[in-house]
């Protein structure tokens, strides 16, 4: 009874959380961002003089009843688009599934011995100073993949231009990575000495989240970010419609697909991770 209600509360969890994984997606705000810049450009024209500006702009947001403008939206021309369509596990659905089956699984799994207890003699921190460390690296690195996959990245997806945006990402994404890399490192050393946590369904799902991590630190994030900047060069060459274009466009949107599933994955095993953490606190 008491994991089905469990179970009940998760689901409505992530029903509620689907607009952060969906990023707010604005409605209807493109039309009235317009109209306010059409009303504002007519300052050009003789008819506009000294205070008649703000009663334009005034007329323009009570011709429309008051929207939330979300995000800025961005030009609408060919240089602006995406790169590549959107994958399926990139959807709001499969991103709210893939959570809630982790949860599910780290509710359902149940305590077995890890094979990292073997090392246990061998650390030299005491449980209360690992559990401390482990604590601190797992919320950082856990809240760092939760900003960055839900907030930082759709925000500035949704209202940068499409190449300031990939620049910010070739600057971003390293430092992400290589920072989700040494804290899943901190964390799968420090539960060695921490006999009441240690289990095997942690050191998996901690362990495919280190190797997941690693994959788009080592290969998947830098060999996209140079093909991205590949298609830039053909673009200012004006090449776009090019064989040679068009084989990266492919490339790049496999190796973005790839690396965003890697990254799912990992949060996945967070979320594993974070369900034997909190039973732990649980007399």
């Amino acid at each position: 009874m008491v994991k089905h209600n469990l179970i009940l509360l998760l689901s409505s969890s992530v029903s509620l959380l689907l607009p952060i994984v969906n990023g707010f997606s604005p409605t209807h705000t493109t039309s009235h961002h317009q109209t306010i810049v059409n009303s504002l450009s007519l300052t050009n024209h003789h008819h506009l003089v000294g205070q008649q500006l703000p009663a334009a702009a005034s007329a323009a947001f009570s011709n429309h009843p008051p929207t939330r403008l979300l995000f800025t939206p961005k030009e609408d021309n060919d240089d602006d688009k995406p790169f590549i369509q959107s994958a399926i596990h990139n959807s709001p659905f499969f991103r709210s599934l893939a959570i809630l089956y982790a949860l599910l699984f780290a509710i359902y799994q149940g305590s077995n011995v890890g094979e990292l207890q073997k090392l246990s003699r061998f650390v030299l921190l005491s449980p209360k100073a690992a559990a401390t460390v482990h604590l601190l690296s797992f919320s950082t690195w856990f809240g760092s993949v939760v900003y960055t996959t839900f907030v930082a990245g759709i925000t500035m997806f949704k209202n940068l231009p499409r190449r300031v945006f990939g620049k910010i990402q070739a600057k971003l994404f390293p430092l992400y990575f290589q920072l989700g890399s040494a804290l899943l490192s901190v964390q799968i050393l420090t539960l060695i000495a921490m006999p009441d946590i240690l289990s095997k369904t942690s050191e998996v799902s901690l362990g495919v989240a280190f190797i997941a991590t690693l994959l788009n630190l080592l290969f998947l994030e830098p060999k996209s970010t140079r093909i991205m900047f590949d298609r830039y060069q053909l673009e200012d060459e004006g090449l776009k419609t090019s064989d040679e274009y068009s084989e990266k466009a492919k490339a790049f949107g496999r190796l973005h697909g790839i690396s965003s599933l890697a990254n799912l994955v990992a949060l996945c095993g967070g979320i594993v991770h974070a369900v034997r953490l909190a039973s732990s606190l649980v007399i």
